[in-house]
């Protein structure tokens, strides 16, 4: 994870991020990958295949990683820090950071868990 912005304070636009994971026998549950914050527009591909997209630099956002390879899974990762018109905050102060600028995770569940993906909470909601 490296935060682009650091190197190129004045620049604005997309980066690629790409990672091999490797999975040695996926068998049963489930598994994801969790963001803590990609500035400011994320689109998330598995072995080349679309899986989801984010809007805003300053949210968790959950996707499940649905048909994982047994062996090496190559996960890519387009960020864009451009203003955006739909992506608030539309101006202001607010530090455009660049690419992925907070951890990463990869999460393994069992069969029964709760929904992850649940706007970028942990799926428990207090009532």
């Amino acid at each position: 994870m490296t935060c682009w912005k650091i190197e190129e304070p004045n620049a604005a636009g997309p980066r690629y991020y790409t990672r091999i994971l490797t999975v040695e026998d996926p068998g049963e549950g489930e598994y994801f990958i969790s963001f803590e914050a990609v500035t400011r527009f994320s689109r998330i591909w598995l072995n080349g295949k679309v899986i989801g997209e984010h809007k805003g630099g300053f949210s968790r956002f959950t996707l499940p990683l649905k048909g994982l390879r047994n062996g090496e899974n190559q996960i890519a990762v387009l960020t864009d820090n451009t203003s955006f018109c739909d992506i608030s905050p539309y101006c202001g102060d607010f530090n455009k950071f660049g690419g992925i600028y907070r951890d990463v995770e990869f999460i393994q569940t069992g069969t029964t868990h709760f929904d992850l993906c649940y706007y970028g909470t942990c799926g428990v909601e207090l009532l």
